[in-house]
């Protein structure tokens, strides 16, 4: 999707709902559709019109997007964690939004003979969550499954809707409340080997030392990451440089630094330097 495709468009809140312990699934309409569909990676940068709500915008992933009269219907999950997000968190059916997008490099679609792994982490779930909407969609039969982390069970959201999604699903818990008792980078190994030796890519999204751990340990068996940055931006379109990512051009050094809105937020895992992306 190039950056002529991105549009600044006014939605119409549908629901805003609690998501388990701390999230929230926000649904809006839009007016028309989009040109080109959107993929598991794609982000919109969002606010609302509140007088309240902070000078940038905020980016979230596209989670899940329907057809619905004369435009799309999306929903985005997060949690209130500071000023703009609590002002998302308090919209109202009714209420207007404003959306600029769709940004972003997005998810490849599968491969061929290829087994695709998903590893999600807490409210990393949306890119991935969409990619299995298009795999659906596209009538792909490519093999896939989603692994889904979490510290509790109520922190795997939209847990039921993902079993419909039509590929096995299983869970990681750090309380052992769901699934695996553990971190979903142990679920990952088990199930690498249980793969061995079939093609297999790993996409993963969720907070940075999970995709780290994702990352390394994909490396190590030889399997190809690709992972999709959560950095915070401030315009979402590469101007104001604020999402800059250290990457390395394979040798471990410092080569650059990328821009996690137009280069990502979907990234090759081995090129992110994740120990220096978090000072």
């Amino acid at each position: 999707m190039s950056s002529c495709d991105r549009q600044v468009a006014r939605a119409t809140v549908r629901a805003c709902t609690p998501a388990g312990r701390d999230g929230f699934l926000l649904r809006v309409a839009l007016p028309a559709p989009f040109a080109t569909p959107l993929e598991g990676g794609h982000f919109f940068m969002l606010r609302t019109d509140g007088a309240d709500f902070p000078f940038l915008n905020r980016p979230f992933s596209v989670h899940s997007a329907t057809p619905d009269g004369r435009g799309p219907e999306l929903s985005f999950i997060f949690k209130a964690v500071g000023r703009g997000t609590g002002c998302l968190s308090r919209l109202r059916p009714g209420d207007a939004v404003t959306l600029v997008g769709p940004l972003g490099q997005p998810f490849p679609a599968a491969t061929p003979g290829t087994t695709t792994v998903l590893v999600a982490g807490g409210v990393g779930l949306p890119p991935l969550f969409r990619w299995l909407e298009r795999r659906r969609e596209l009538g792909s039969r490519e093999p896939a499954l989603l692994l889904y982390g979490a510290r509790f069970r109520d922190q795997l959201f939209e847990l039921a809707a993902a079993e419909q999604l039509g590929v096995p699903v299983r869970t990681a818990t750090e309380d052992g409340s769901h699934g695996l008792k553990g971190r979903v980078d142990a679920l990952l190994a088990a199930t690498l080997d249980e793969l061995a030796p079939r093609p297999v890519v790993v996409y993963t999204c969720g907070p940075d030392p999970m995709m780290a751990a994702v990352a390394r340990l994909a490396a190590a068996r030889g399997v190809r990451c690709l992972v999709s940055l959560e950095t915070l931006m401030a315009c979402g379109f590469g101007v104001c440089n604020a999402c800059a990512v250290p990457v390395t051009d394979g040798d471990g050094a410092l080569a650059r630094y990328a821009r996690a809105c137009i280069d990502g937020p979907v990234m090759e895992g081995t090129k992110v330097l994740w120990q220096a992306a978090a000072h």
